[in-house]
């Protein structure tokens, strides 16, 4: 449940519809990519009694921006993030969890198939990975083990396979093998090199930002431009930030405010011109923090919600304001403990809560079938019982999301 957006990523992309035509094309096209992804790491035997789990532990995000240049080449900047755990075999899988970055500018190389439809491609680049030890196991704090941000330049190739669903949006999955991915770390007073070299694995969308024009060689034949979102399905991926309403109402701790929205996904359909349904969840993660010892676990919260929206379209107009209310289900989880239970005695399980929702937002149609936007909404009812040594009390986790987002359209 950790990476619940994921499992709905999933989804969202078994359920979206085909357009009854949709091709690649020359000329330069501006893009945005969005995929979900995972690692399979070359090694997992870091060297005597030090070694990472393999395959990475969750999906992660990846996202780039680039652009196609002609009929075959492009270029864009990837950005990827995975994690893993490091264990001492005999002892423990988890000593605390490794995370590598790739920031890799990267040139793309397509071949497009079946009426330009079908399109596999081959990517390549060099940059900075970046690594770090991170969210370390409060239960063998007496190992020594620690390993600050770390840069190292790397290279990376792969390929991928990609079909267009429509003239904007195009399904992909893509395979890159990352090289270099080397960072120091220090183990029982001595340095130990990690080798995380490693393959991600990823699948999602690539956005195009243009706007086919009347007439274009990519559609039927000529369409007006028409920018409503009647009758569509539609997918959205958003990220933002969490402000608590109350998060020092339990006086042995506090949550850490305000918070990253980690990562955000919903599917839905829109009715009319005005009325939608929507299906979406967000997960993220603060610290919990006490008075005189500081951050001493994580708190992870998730929402599964139902949406109805009503969307204030006028005409053909780019900018759509949108107002929505709805609820569901909300979970709160304390893992990842920093500190040892003798030092802080804090005992919860995961909670369940029966959550609302009520918010609104503006989008800005770049094209028929992709908008961007920004959303805020008021989370309530959302709470966890948790327990401090005698003390007893409720973690009050009500929220308001401020987030920007892309929705994209399968009419």
């Amino acid at each position: 449940m950790k990476r619940l957006s994921t499992a709905l990523l999933g989804v969202v992309c078994m359920h979206l519809p085909i357009a009854g035509y949709a091709a690649d094309s020359g000329g330069i096209r501006p893009y945005v990519v969005i995929r979900a992804e995972g690692a399979i790491y070359d090694k997992s035997d870091q060297g005597p009694n030090l070694k990472t789990t393999n395959p990475s532990q969750y999906p992660f995000e990846h996202f780039a921006v680039g652009a196609n240049i002609g009929p075959n080449w492009g270029a864009e900047l990837a950005i990827d993030f995975v994690e893993t755990n490091v264990g001492v075999p005999g002892l423990t899988d988890r000593l605390g969890e490794y995370a590598t970055w790739s920031v890799m500018p990267q040139v793309r190389y397509r071949y497009p198939l079946l009426d330009k439809k079908l399109v596999p491609y081959v990517v390549g680049g060099v940059g900075i990975g970046i690594g770090e030890f991170n969210d370390r196991n409060a239960l063998h704090t007496n190992v020594q083990f620690g390993g600050s941000q770390d840069i190292a330049p790397i290279a990376a190739l792969g390929a991928g396979l990609e079909y267009f669903m429509n003239d904007n949006i195009a399904f992909g999955v893509e395979a890159k093998h990352v090289f270099g991915q080397k960072h120091d770390v220090t183990y029982l007073g001595q340095s130990r090199t990690l080798d995380m070299d490693q393959t991600i694995l990823s699948v999602g969308f690539r956005v195009f930002l243009d706007n086919p024009s009347v007439g274009d060689s990519r559609s039927d034949g000529p369409a007006p431009v028409n920018y409503t979102q009647a009758r569509n399905f539609y997918t959205q991926f958003r990220t933002g930030g969490a402000i608590f309403t109350n998060a020092d109402n339990f006086t042995p701790a506090e949550i850490q405010n305000p918070q990253r929205i980690f990562f955000g996904v919903g599917a839905g359909y829109n009715i009319n011109d005005h009325w939608g349904l929507e299906l979406g969840g967000d997960y993220w993660e603060p610290e919990l923090r006490a008075p005189g010892v500081g951050a001493v676990a994580e708190y992870a919260l998730w929402t599964l919600l139902a949406h109805v929206r009503y969307r204030f379209q006028v005409g053909d107009s780019r900018l759509v304001p949108y107002a929505l209310v709805g609820g569901g289900l909300g979970w709160a989880q304390i893992n990842d403990k920093r500190v040892p239970s003798d030092v802080y005695p804090l005992v919860a399980e995961t909670h369940t809560s029966v959550v609302g929702s009520i918010g609104g937002g503006v989008e800005y149609m770049l094209n028929r079938y992709a908008a961007i936007g920004i959303e805020s909404r008021y989370i309530f009812g959302f709470n966890n019982d948790v327990v401090v040594g005698s003390t007893k009390g409720t973690l009050d986790n009500n929220s308001v999301l401020v987030l920007a987002q892309i929705r994209l359209l399968f009419p």
